[in-house]
């Protein structure tokens, strides 16, 4: 069985999706879940707010592995009027000069 659980910065679950399958030893598999959180938090660079997937992988009812995933929600806009992250206009700054 596959758990994941979608946590705030205080640890609180904010959603859990699971998943049983069998996969056979030394098999590769991908799972997608998806979950949602209500009213999130937005990341930028003066509110770097963050949440967390933690994933458990477990069999027979014991867990064998668990995994972290660290993540920020937020909203990317770019077109010929700027760079725009979370509908805030961050002006981008500086070249890509490579002249040898």
């Amino acid at each position: 069985m596959l758990v994941s659980k979608v946590v705030d910065k205080k640890g609180v679950v904010l959603d859990t999706k699971s998943s049983t399958l069998s996969i056979p030893s030394f098999d590769q598999f991908e799972v997608f879940q998806t979950g949602e959180i209500q009213k999130p938090l937005l990341w930028s660079p003066e509110t770097p707010n963050l949440y967390k997937v933690l994933t458990e992988v477990s069999e027979n009812g014991n867990i064998v592995d668990t995994y972290e995933t660290t993540f920020g929600v937020r909203t990317v806009d770019i077109n010929r009027n700027g760079v725009f992250l979370n509908g805030e206009l961050y002006p981008v700054k500086g070249t890509c000069n490579h002249q040898d």
